[in-house]
């Protein structure tokens, strides 16, 4: 590839960034997908992985295994949505873990819907909320709780049954099922037939 238009490609990527970024202000960086088939749907992989490394090596960006971003960003919340994250966070755990929906929790705050799922998905990315199901989700202290009571309920090699875990935890199956899946996916407990087994 001639150099100047070596040079120009990688201004282009830098440019789109800086786009991307100030479009989501709380999203950490672009799909590495997205970005390649961007500017390189049409060419191999090597390439995009060529042109990334050089960008990279001038430190003009930063990229992880799934995001591309400009080099040394760094996402931080305004006063305004530190207060609307403490807010949704509050929500969440006053509600246990029968938890609202994103759906539930932009009704709750219509003023600020847009935000507000920018910044949800934000905590999800940072580990501050944690995806059990499509539509349940929880704060990261939740599932600490949660585990710790749990093991302290029925020991390692114990085992429990559904009504059980909708017993100890006041929930409903509708809510149960999906956590108890989380906890298998996580290896905290095993399904042997209609019950569990805390490992």
């Amino acid at each position: 590839v001639h150099k100047a238009d070596l040079e120009v490609l990688k201004d282009q990527i830098v440019e789109f960034l800086e786009r991307f970024h100030s479009s989501h202000p709380l999203t950490t960086g672009m799909s590495r997908e997205e970005l390649r088939k961007k500017f390189f749907s049409r060419t191999p992989n090597s390439h995009f992985q060529f042109v990334l490394k050089k960008l990279e090596e001038e430190e003009r960006i930063q990229a992880s295994r799934s995001l591309v971003f400009l080099h040394g960003r760094q996402v931080t919340l305004t006063s305004e949505q530190e207060e609307l994250k403490q807010d949704i966070l509050n929500l969440l755990k006053k509600q246990g873990l029968q938890p609202p929906t994103l759906d539930e929790l932009l009704k709750q705050f219509p003023e600020t819907s847009g935000n507000l799922r920018d910044l949800f998905y934000f905590l999800l990315q940072h580990g501050e909320l944690v995806r059990v199901s499509e539509d349940v989700v929880v704060a990261v202290d939740q599932i600490t709780a949660m585990k710790t009571r749990l093991t302290d309920s029925f020991p390692s090699g114990t085992t429990f049954s559904v009504p059980e875990f909708k017993e100890l935890f006041q929930i409903s199956r509708k809510y149960a099922i999906p956590f108890l899946e989380y906890l298998d996916r996580e290896r905290v407990t095993r399904r042997t037939g209609d019950k569990r087994v805390v490992l």
